[in-house]
């Protein structure tokens, strides 16, 4: 059973349902996002990885009010935008959330004085990984 044998009502019912989850889940990463911005003082290298992690899970919730075909049955330049948004952020996030736990690792096995001072520098990559890996899979 495919989206295309619901009738109208049920795939608008369908649609709203998703939009709904979305924005929610915009508004709980828009929250954390401000958070974070607003509490200077708390910014520590796990809180900012988080921090990119919702940036990137806020853009892929807001890409879903993107209006296509109901009836996907069209291409157009918005059904395009939309997917090129929703490939490159959930992939964004999914290695954001990687390396969140990559972090977790390298700080329970590195000297805590060797990670604070080497902060910069896995930043730089990890930004690097999380933002052009997703660009390059969702050119191809």
């Amino acid at each position: 059973m495919g989206f295309s044998d619901f009738d109208e009502e049920q795939k608008l019912a369908i649609i709203l349902t998703s939009r709904l989850i979305s924005a929610i889940s915009a508004f709980g990463t828009f929250l954390v996002i401000l958070t974070f911005l607003i509490f200077k003082s708390y910014k520590s290298f796990p809180l900012l990885q988080i921090f990119f992690l919702c940036i990137a899970e806020f853009f892929y919730h807001i890409s879903s009010f993107i209006p296509t075909d109901i009836n996907m049955t069209k291409i157009d330049a918005s059904c395009i935008t939309k997917s090129i948004f929703r490939i490159y952020f959930e992939f964004s996030s999914i290695i954001w959330t990687y390396l969140i736990a990559f972090t977790a690792l390298l700080s329970i096995s590195l000297d805590p004085l060797a990670f604070d001072q080497n902060r910069k520098r896995y930043l730089i990559i990890f930004n690097s990984v999380a933002n052009i890996v997703p660009a390059i899979f969702t050119l191809m």
